[in-house]
């Protein structure tokens, strides 16, 4: 009985003071090799997390823009002579002035408009022409590209008192 049991001690001693001498070079190798490999199929998932969460904010962006004009527009046309008019402001809870054209929020002026009605969180704004108004992510790779674009009722022409928004979601560059 006892024999055994210094056998197994002295196998055990055997294992430990084999571990005690450290990794070889191979062994130290094959793990360096295994996480460059893991490390190459995770980076392109990260980057395309990236480019997901960027498409995912431009797309919150344009349905919040189309609520925003949309509920704009309502209000307009529950005050009288609001929506006949060319131009006319409303006031909004937090007291911040919104101009509308035809029944709709404003673009392009720079002035209070469509920018004012919703959260620009991570999201520049610019003014392509007098009628626009463009909102766009900074850190998408192409940023024009990667946005969302308003223009006003009327647009390019003088408009009437038909004449609505048109919104584009260009999401080529993000």
């Amino acid at each position: 009985m006892n024999a055994v049991r210094d056998t197994a001690v002295t196998s055990a001693r055997g294992l430990f003071s084999h571990a005690s001498r450290g990794f070889t070079l191979i062994e130290l190798v094959v793990v360096v090799v295994v996480l460059a490999v893991l490390a190459t199929m995770a980076l392109p998932k990260y980057l395309e997390l990236r480019t997901d969460a960027r498409v995912a904010a431009v797309r919150h962006l344009s349905g919040a823009v189309l609520s925003a004009a949309q509920n704009m527009s309502l209000r307009c046309r529950a005050i009288p002579n609001c929506g006949s008019a060319r131009t006319h402001s409303l006031v909004l809870p937090s007291g911040t002035v919104v101009w509308m054209l035809w029944s709709y929020p404003e673009a392009g002026s720079g002035l209070s408009g469509i920018e004012q009605t919703v959260e620009l969180s991570g999201f520049s704004v610019s003014y392509p022409s007098h009628w626009q108004t463009l909102f766009s992510r900074p850190d998408a790779p192409v940023p024009a590209r990667c946005s969302v674009i308003y223009e006003q009722a009327g647009g390019s022409t003088n408009g009437t008192r038909d004449s609505v928004f048109t919104m584009r979601t260009d999401l080529s560059g993000c």
